[in-house]
């Protein structure tokens, strides 16, 4: 748990991965899928109002493509197509080319959610979430690809959201694959892909702090810093940009930036599992053991017990406040419940606390 990433619209592990497509590639409409909407949405009627019903149903009925939510991977809109399947990022892209090609005036947006952080094996991922805007003569709308219904209705409010460009959505997609790789441990692999969202749209701190993380594990502190100070100039309220160079201080021993930084992010608090996790660990550093107890437990509480590491710092934590009962019981949870293929060191730096428990 040493990195992070912003703006994640998706995450998961990808073994291996090709030069990144041109942009033009990734929202190309494959020939079958393009004669299949002209059959079910272009042919079917002329008034641009019920060609946007029309390609809702068409993406989402039994009798059109029986589309279906899936977080892993982002995909282009032929992969999404092939697939069945997609992400909001995904579905996004891929209801935007077919709702152009229907004669529909379609753009991405930005949707603003609750910083919500996510773990992919060793990395803490931060999610994000898009949808598409839709204007025709008749009305405007918002289309959600949302799972829950409710939270569709609630995310689809216009004031939820703004319209961002092309490049903007399409910078998105290669930082999801670019943090993918990373995740995946491909990290040269990963440098083009963010090197590609950048050259769409340098605006995009997302990328800047991909582009970060992926220096800071190529072994380049400096170029990482500048990257994720490069991100905090384009939002200075940036957690994820603040959280990396907290991590990165400490790693660096430049313990004084480490704390500047750490106030900062103690000013913005969100109450988040992954958040406050390294909220812990800056405080922890500091000597300030009861806050990063708190910190600590609340994080166990959102995440209901059931992240193996967060028990296990807070094991760590107790023990070494000299709270040994308290310390011996989530120690057992964590080890009940670490997965059997991500034991390694984790396991091994448990039962050696173990051992002095």
């Amino acid at each position: 748990m040493n990195w992070l990433i912003g703006s994640l619209l998706a995450a998961t592990v990808a073994s291996g991965e090709a030069l990144p497509p041109e942009p033009g590639e990734v929202m190309a409409i494959p020939p079958q899928l393009a004669e299949r909407t002209h059959e079910a949405v272009i042919s079917a009627t002329p008034d641009r109002a019920e060609r946007l019903d029309k390609l809702v149903d068409f993406l989402h009925s039994h009798h059109g493509l029986n589309f279906s939510y899936s977080a892993l991977p982002t995909r282009s809109v032929a992969e999404t197509y092939a697939a069945g399947e997609g992400n909001c990022l995904s579905f996004t892209l891929t209801f935007i080319a077919l709702a152009r090609r229907a004669g529909l005036t379609a753009y991405p947006r930005e949707v603003r959610v609750r910083d919500q952080w996510r773990r992919e094996g060793s990395a803490i991922l931060s999610i994000g979430h898009v949808n598409i805007g839709v204007d025709t003569p008749q009305r405007n709308a918002i289309v959600d690809f949302e799972p829950d219904l409710m939270e569709a209705q609630r995310l689809a409010h216009p004031f939820r959201g703004r319209r961002i460009s092309d490049e903007r959505a399409l910078a998105h997609f290669y930082n999801n694959r670019a943090a993918e790789l990373l995740v995946a441990g491909n990290t040269e692999a990963a440098g083009p892909w963010v090197t590609q969202a950048l050259e769409l749209d340098r605006e995009f701190a997302a990328a800047w702090i991909t582009r970060g993380v992926l220096a800071r594990r190529q072994g380049e502190p400096e170029a990482a810093e500048n990257d994720f100070l490069k991100a905090l100039e384009l939002d200075e309220r940036s957690l994820n940009a603040l959280v990396n160079l907290v991590s990165l201080k400490r790693e660096t021993g430049e313990r004084e930036d480490m704390i500047r930084y750490g106030r900062r992010l103690e000013d913005l608090s969100p109450d988040d599992p992954y958040f406050l996790w390294e909220l812990g660990r800056f405080q922890r550093e500091l000597g300030e053991l009861a806050l990063a107890r708190r910190a600590f437990e609340r994080a166990v509480r959102l995440t209901e017990g059931e992240d193996p590491e967060l028990l296990a710092g807070l094991a760590e934590l107790l023990f070494e406040m000299g709270e040994r009962e308290d310390a011996r019981r989530y120690l057992a949870q964590s080890i009940a419940i670490i997965p059997a293929d991500d034991a390694g060191d984790t396991l091994e730096r448990l039962l050696r606390l173990k051992k002095r428990l």
